[in-house]
């Protein structure tokens, strides 16, 4: 989270350290609405968790539609991580880790 913003914004990365290729990637447009972050946070997650299908697939699901995604192809867990960058001139500069358990 960090304060230097002038307007609030949020912006989520998809990053594989534990794949085949490295990488981190930008997912899905900068959220100006925060009302639209649990969607796009929910479809991160899919996202992370179905390694087989390219992350945009899952830009346009609805809640429904990640609901009803094959638990047989899906991870139940992945090592891999969502990253969000949080910009708020009201907020203090935070730095937040969730880990599982």
């Amino acid at each position: 989270m960090s304060s230097s913003a002038t307007s609030w914004s949020c912006k989520i990365k998809l990053r594989f350290d534990y794949a085949v290729q490295q990488r981190e990637i930008s997912f899905g447009p900068t959220i100006t609405d925060k009302n639209d972050i649990e969607i796009w946070l929910r479809r991160a997650q899919a996202a992370i968790l179905n390694p087989n299908l390219a992350p945009e697939s899952f830009h346009t699901m609805s809640i429904q539609e990640l609901r009803n995604l094959p638990s047989t192809n899906s991870l139940k867990f992945s090592r891999n991580v969502v990253s969000i960058f949080i910009e708020d001139p009201s907020a203090t500069d935070l730095s937040f880790v969730d880990l599982p358990g």
